[in-house]
């Protein structure tokens, strides 16, 4: 399912996100993340590996469920760095902001990465 960022600003804050206590194991690289009441947490910090569960940011209502590859990255506005996924199950692709607790190393190879548009 595509996602443009034009689509998630028209939408407030309480729509999109919920706090919640998140914890999940990686599916790519196993690590166990544990984030107590932080918004939308999304992806690994480490690999930066995601999984296909949104129609839209925080309804958990994607049915596929599958790992989403993180393919690139770029500097949007007042974003910061927004990543580009691709799932590997259905092919869907969304973008989603960095966090600040992401792997720099990991973030700084997907900026280098040509970004095309959704």
């Amino acid at each position: 399912m595509t996602e443009n960022l034009s689509t998630r600003s028209s939408l407030s804050k309480k729509q999109l996100f919920v706090r919640e206590e998140v914890v999940f194991d990686c599916g790519q690289c196993g690590h166990n993340v544990e984030a107590l009441g932080v918004i939308a947490i999304d992806h690994c910090p480490e690999c930066l590996y995601s999984q296909h569960l949104d129609l839209t940011p925080g309804d958990r209502a994607e049915p596929c469920g599958g790992l989403m590859e993180p393919l690139a990255a770029k500097m949007v506005g007042n974003i910061g760095i927004v990543i580009k996924y691709r799932c590997l199950e259905c092919g869907g692709y969304k973008q989603m902001p960095a966090a600040d607790s992401d792997n720099m190393e990991v973030l700084i190879g997907l900026l280098a990465m040509p970004f095309y548009e959704l």
